[in-house]
């Protein structure tokens, strides 16, 4: 009786510190920085995080034969860049900090072992949960506090950052909403429905304020995730093409109501920086590494860009190569690209696999929309240099993809 109990308590850390690592997403970097709180946050989330690792290797300490591969390749890939930029590659040295892609990857290595410590959890509907929870009070501190609201390139469209990452907040709204909107036909009752309803409007309205493209191309690729697991015929169903007319039509009412920035963007189709200052950078990256097998080392591109933004060609400030696979190739080469090609691929084959046997509509979109929004943002942004927020959701994809495998749910 008394290890029964012991089992309970222990189960219900592990799902305490699992809601403290989710938690850490509702504070962004640019936010904790401007508090002076960014060590700290550092500190406590790597704790945090120490402590569910440590707390699922003492629950389960095999690794997943079928999972673990992977993970350790990239991990091993991870220990090959970090000895070549510090004997043959040309940038400048290194620090820990550019290699903070070994947490999504340790994620993925122990998301098993933590799917099996959290006992008879229901982590879908948790996550979705938490995710709720998340909307509903960034939207409430949106209209309660406007003031706090950032506005950006006021000058050609105006972006309302709500929570200090535009795109990050776009990208966890847009996972909230997909999984909201999967939750909604199969409420039970009106109050249901208006408690699913009004947070799914809530997070499509703050991805409307944010103004990033990003959300329409998370969405592009969860459907094409979505015909990739042979579930095209739904697709066409009577059902969800009326979803997504309506999707269409409140897309282009909150347009026109909530903020048009957008449409407005995706109209600037004859800009000469459509690409807002990514492709110019990208181009001068891949110039600047040609010729370099090994890349320019790991944390070239962040010491570069301390040492001062200069004038590239057509007279654009230099930034971060907004695309994690040209990032990685440019810091170490065919092995940093290799390194990213992995765990990106190793994420996506684990939500397929999932997907396939999963009876749950709701932990089937959660997982394609977490993979959808990773490919997004490893295509228009720095995913992987976002820590927390790729940390966070590979881990939540990891566990959801460890299920045990179950035939579908007749009707599912």
């Amino acid at each position: 009786m008394a290890f029964g109990h012991r089992a309970v308590f222990a189960e219900r850390l592990m799902q305490v510190l699992l809601a403290s690592v989710m938690g850490s997403l509702a504070f962004s970097a640019t936010t904790v920085s401007a508090l002076g709180l960014g060590d700290l946050r550092m500190v406590v989330f790597a704790g945090l995080f120490a402590a569910l690792v440590a707390g699922g290797v003492m629950r389960r300490p095999r690794f997943s034969a079928r999972d673990r591969l992977a993970p350790l390749v990239a991990l091993w890939l991870l220990a090959v860049l970090a000895l070549l930029s510090a004997t043959v590659a040309p940038g400048a040295e290194s620090s820990l900090l550019d290699y903070k892609i070994g947490l999504p990857i340790l994620a993925l290595l122990i998301a098993p072992n933590l799917r099996a410590a959290m006992g008879g959890l229901d982590l879908s509907r948790f996550a979705l949960w938490a995710g709720g929870s998340y909307v509903v009070a960034t939207a409430v501190l949106a209209l309660a506090l406007p003031s706090l609201a950032v506005l950006r390139n006021v000058a050609s469209h105006v972006r309302v950052d709500i929570t200090g990452s535009v795109v990050l907040h776009a990208g966890l709204c847009t996972i909230i909403a997909l999984g909201l909107a999967a939750a909604l036909p199969h409420a039970r009752s009106l109050w249901s429905r208006i408690g699913i309803g009004l947070p799914l409007a809530a997070a499509a309205w703050m991805v409307m304020l944010t103004g990033t493209r990003s959300p329409l191309l998370t969405i592009g690729f969860f459907v094409v995730l979505w015909a990739a697991t042979g579930r095209l015929a739904d697709l066409v169903r009577p059902r969800l093409l009326g979803a997504g007319l309506f999707a269409i039509a409140g897309f282009l009412v909150m347009s026109f109501a909530a903020s048009d920035t957008i449409l407005a963007r995706l109209a600037d189709l004859g800009q000469a920086d459509y690409s807002s200052g990514r492709w110019p950078s990208i181009l001068h990256w891949l110039a600047m590494a040609a010729g370099q097998p090994f890349g320019l080392g790991m944390g070239a591109v962040r010491a570069t860009l301390e040492a001062g933004r200069p004038i590239i060609a057509g007279g654009h400030l230099l930034e971060w190569p907004h695309n994690e696979f040209v990032r990685f190739f440019v810091e170490g080469g065919a092995l940093g690209l290799l390194l990213v090609l992995i765990v990106v691929v190793e994420a996506v084959r684990r939500a397929r696999r999932r997907v396939l046997v999963t009876g749950d509509p709701l932990e089937r979109v959660l997982l394609l929309a977490i993979a959808a929004d990773m490919l997004a943002q490893c295509l228009l942004q720095n995913y992987f240099n976002s820590v927390y927020h790729a940390t966070v959701m590979l881990l939540l994809l990891g566990m959801l993809a460890a299920a045990e495998d179950e035939a579908p749910a007749p009707g599912g």
